[in-house]
């Protein structure tokens, strides 16, 4: 995994404020009708694709593709089913495309 730069994290932290500071919140994105994931949401999977150890029980995120969700509408209505499923049984997930 490589370093994140002063630049970068500058950059990255502007970013958040600037998203921050609208107030719309990502409801406001969806309402935009944005079409991408902004930048400021993307995590590098290797920081996160460890799973939680807390004593002997061991949880991990589900982690749901999302890439070819605008190509295909059967793969579309599956992947809309997985994300319920993981929405309800875990309450959240991970992202990866």
């Amino acid at each position: 995994m490589g370093t994140t730069t002063k630049l970068e994290f500058d950059f990255m932290l502007s970013e958040r404020k600037a998203f921050g500071e609208t107030k719309a919140g990502v409801k406001g994105l969806v309402d935009s009708g944005i079409k991408k994931v902004p930048s400021i949401f993307h995590h590098q999977l290797d920081r996160s694709e460890k799973a939680s150890n807390l004593g002997k029980t061991c949880h991990v995120i589900p982690v749901i593709d999302l890439a070819d969700i605008d190509r295909d509408a059967s793969k579309r209505q599956g992947l809309v089913d997985i994300v319920k499923e993981a929405s309800e049984t875990w309450g959240f997930f991970q992202e990866a495309s």
